[in-house]
């Protein structure tokens, strides 16, 4: 709907501007290759072996290990491909799931799909106040506790959290491990948004915890952390027995994921690795411009009179209309459907497209998310400015 109407898209995870130059320079050097026809041919299953061994590179640091280029990395079409096959090897029919709600809206579709279970933990504050940041949300520990049994086979732990920022703390990380420990539960650790923490509030890998390196598959995404989500390219870090199975899902499915965006990357990698910690870093330059465009959406939204919980690191923004909705008349939209009525609103009449919160939060705790709206804030100061435009010529500011 939004490619066909040429629609201002804010309801997905991507930026409406190029990735850093020098990954569009190793594509291009690549694609011109006439010399080394194995850039044009499959790559082995697991990966290309220059890319695993420049994640490898990158990672073990994060992980504080070793990681073995050869057995513990392998590479997919996408982060979402390695949810996937992470899925499919070890869900059986009736295996319950444990997740952290909002969540990523695809993982319960595709839990469901290998016959899962998904329990939902909602993430909120403990004193019963409303949030101001996402790192003022945490679980209850009894309801977590509560949770785990003989039938739970794994957690889906989204640090930073998709959609609301939050970061969990070392204390909370611990807190999982001990159930994970106890339950002998695999942890599907989804961590894509690991560059993007805008507090100085640190990463931790999960791996990386006391004796869960055994039991964490860490999944991450080439497309989100070089702004390149259409190159396709995720990976899976873990031992090698976890990311067996996963490894035949990627063979039966499409054999190996394609060889010169594998290539490309990293060589992309290679040079980024070399400018850590310098001002040439494109992960220090995403904060910096991340940080900035976040603080636009929150004051934007300050002025509409639309409450926000400032993201502390990821990539969305969550606002609820529930202030201001009366001002636009919803009966023109004919789908009445709880938590989409507003959004379709925003797409028909104003050519604006976002993500109703419906599809991120369990129905338990979708009572107060019938107007809440996912955006993405990685836009273009061009197109933010055309997003303020619409909203404030449709509700005004608060007085």
């Amino acid at each position: 709907m939004a490619v066909q109407s040429n629609a201002i898209d804010v309801s997905y995870g991507y930026p409406d501007y190029n990735p850093p130059q020098h990954m569009l320079d190793a594509l291009r050097e690549v694609t011109a290759n006439h010399t080394s026809w194995r850039l044009h041919q499959y790559s082995h299953p697991r990966g290309e072996a220059r890319l695993r061994r420049a994640i490898a590179k990158l990672n073990a640091p994060l992980m504080r290990r070793h990681i073995d280029a050869d057995r513990e990395i392998l590479v997919t079409l996408g982060a979402i491909q390695s949810l996937d096959f992470a899925a499919r090897a070890f869900v059986n029919a009736g295996d319950e799931v444990v997740l952290f709600s909002p969540r990523f809206m695809y993982y319960e579709p595709i839990i469901r799909l290998v016959g899962g279970v998904p329990i939902h933990i909602p993430l909120k504050t403990l004193n019963g106040q409303k949030p101001r940041q996402s790192n003022d949300l945490s679980f209850d520990r009894k309801q977590l506790e509560a949770a785990f049994n003989n039938r739970t086979k794994m957690i889906w732990l989204n640090n930073p959290n998709n959609p609301s920022g939050k970061v969990f703390t070392e204390e909370e990380l611990l807190f999982i491990g001990q159930l994970c420990e106890r339950y002998d539960v695999i942890v599907m650790a989804d961590e894509v948004g690991q560059y993007y923490h805008f507090e100085g509030q640190p990463h931790i890998t999960f791996a990386s915890l006391p004796g869960m390196w055994k039991r964490t598959i860490t999944v991450m995404s080439g497309g989100k952390t070089f702004s390149s989500t259409g190159w396709r390219i995720g990976w899976a870090v873990g031992p090698e027995e976890l990311l067996y199975g996963m490894t035949v899902g990627v063979m039966a499915a499409v054999l190996a994921v394609p060889t010169p965006i594998q290539t490309a990357f990293a060589m992309g990698l290679e040079v980024e690795m070399e400018r850590l910690n310098t001002n040439q870093s494109y992960f220090s330059r995403l904060v910096r411009e991340s940080v900035a465009k976040r603080d636009r959406f929150i004051k934007m939204f300050d002025e509409l009179g639309i409450d926000v919980v400032k993201p502390n690191a990821g990539y969305f923004i969550v606002a609820d209309f529930i202030n201001v909705v009366h001002k636009i008349d919803l009966s023109l939209e004919k789908d009445r459907r709880f938590g989409l009525q507003l959004s379709l609103w925003l797409i028909h009449q104003k050519n604006l497209v976002t993500l109703p919160g419906k599809l991120l939060y369990h129905l338990d705790q979708n009572s107060g998310s019938e107007f809440v709206l996912r955006m993405c804030f990685l836009k273009t100061d061009d197109t933010i400015n055309q997003i303020e435009s619409v909203l404030k010529s449709t509700f005004g500011t608060k007085s």
